[in-house]
């Protein structure tokens, strides 16, 4: 088993939340303290989910599963900064590029630990 800090879906949720958290400082001070720090909060939720979905194998798929609900809450909160103008273009392209690659790896180690749980069945 991998130590969580090297697998690469959390290098890429911190590679996220530090490019979020660099975009804070830029914005309007209340979507700053009402979404940005509700967002980076979020990041670090999924962030833990990991955590635990590498430690235990037995509940592996459903603490990915929660990786994946609370990452979207990122994902939809990113959506609103942009829409409210709290973010630029071109900052909410570059965090949507890392969200997706987020995203896909989150849904590929789902896959993955549903089919090693269906063949420890």
């Amino acid at each position: 088993m991998a130590l969580f800090n090297e697998l690469p879906v959390y290098q890429k949720c911190n590679e996220l939340l530090v490019a979020f958290s660099k975009t804070l400082p830029q914005m309007n001070r209340i979507y700053r303290m009402v979404y940005g720090e509700k967002i980076a909060h979020d990041i670090i939720e999924v962030m833990a989910s990991l955590f635990k979905a590498n430690r235990d194998r037995r509940l592996k798929s459903q603490y990915i599963m929660m990786a994946r609900e609370e990452f979207v809450k990122v994902v939809v909160g990113m959506r609103l900064m942009f829409e409210l103008r709290a973010i630029n273009r071109k900052t909410f392209v570059a965090l949507s590029v890392t969200a997706e690659e987020v995203s896909k790896q989150l849904a590929t180690w789902y896959e993955q630990s549903k089919n090693i749980g269906a063949r420890a069945d």
